[in-house]
């Protein structure tokens, strides 16, 4: 008789313990998974907003004042119900200029109405001009791909899409010089009609702005060259934005890129680099939240 009580006694201590167990594993489950969804809606919060970043560049090469609001990268992203609250942000900004610094499609994706819809209603508030990145040379241009015409319904729209070469923008009797330059440093070295144009370029009177989608042609190729502002994109923030340290990684440079976005000095120029707004891959931005770049220049 002692046997079998000491035996059922062993099995209810097997069957607490196990029991025990069982709970604490799924209190354990529990707080992972609470932990997870506070860091998804966390996420999903800071990669839905919009931060502005302000930069004033000063300058004797204009009279009064002149205000660009730059984007890139936003990669069919969405802010807002048809992009409400991006338009609204940048309608607040009052700005005299949009220039969008390429990759606001993504080179999978052949429906590009969330970008035809946002230049249209952007059009109404300042004269855009659109600079070419990878993504859209993919989708416009590479065989076997699916040739959007990109560029044609921009256009259509009242946009001005900036192939490589100068534009000059309208601004009271201090005209500005923008020279797009919609291709990466290998291409523009193997093109000595573009780099002479460039070159007569910084020969012009006035504030000189160069664009490009890539960063490293105007650190690299184009650092010590003579104009005012070079902006860019790119490089979406490094993606994971770690306090001291900056932006991870980009494909590009590898980890922790220099230029990862902010504003650096070049021999004569200052270079912008935003974060851009969206993402092409499926890691989310950590730390990094999309950015809207308004550029004021003063005299």
């Amino acid at each position: 008789m002692m046997i079998q009580e000491l035996r059922e006694k062993q099995v209810r201590n097997i069957r607490n313990k196990r029991r025990k167990r069982r709970i604490f594993s799924l209190l354990i489950l529990l707080a992972v998974s609470a932990g997870l969804a506070a860091v998804y809606l966390w996420l999903q919060g800071e990669n839905g907003s919009i931060g502005i970043t302000t930069y004033h560049i000063g300058t004797d090469k204009v009279d009064g004042a002149y205000r660009i609001v730059l984007m890139s990268d936003l990669h069919n992203s969405e802010f807002g119900d048809h992009n409400a609250d991006l338009v609204q942000a940048v309608k607040e900004q009052e700005p005299d200029m949009i220039l969008m610094c390429g990759d606001m499609v993504n080179k999978d994706d052949p429906d590009v109405s969330v970008v035809t819809e946002l230049c249209g209603q952007l059009t109404e508030t300042a004269d855009i001009y659109y600079i070419l990145g990878n993504h859209e040379g993919v989708l416009m241009y590479e065989e076997g791909g699916y040739k959007v015409p990109l560029d044609a319904y921009l256009t259509e729209l009242g946009v001005t899409v900036c192939y490589n070469g100068e534009y000059t923008i309208e601004n009271g009797d201090t005209p500005l010089h923008l020279f797009a330059v919609s291709m990466e440093e290998e291409s523009y070295e193997a093109k000595p009609d573009l780099q002479k144009a460039f070159e007569l370029f910084t020969e012009e009177e006035g504030f000189k702005i160069v664009a490009s989608h890539y960063p490293a042609i105007l650190y690299g190729t184009l650092r010590g060259k003579e104009y005012d502002l070079a902006v860019a994109g790119h490089y979406h923030g490094g993606l994971v934005n770690i306090p001291g340290k900056g932006g991870l990684y980009h494909t590009d440079t590898g980890f922790f890129p220099e230029y990862y976005g902010g504003i650096y000095r070049l021999d004569h120029a200052q270079l912008i680099v935003t974060r851009g707004l969206g993402n092409s891959s499926f890691i989310p931005r950590i730390n990094n939240q999309p950015e809207l770049v308004l550029i004021d220049i003063n005299s």
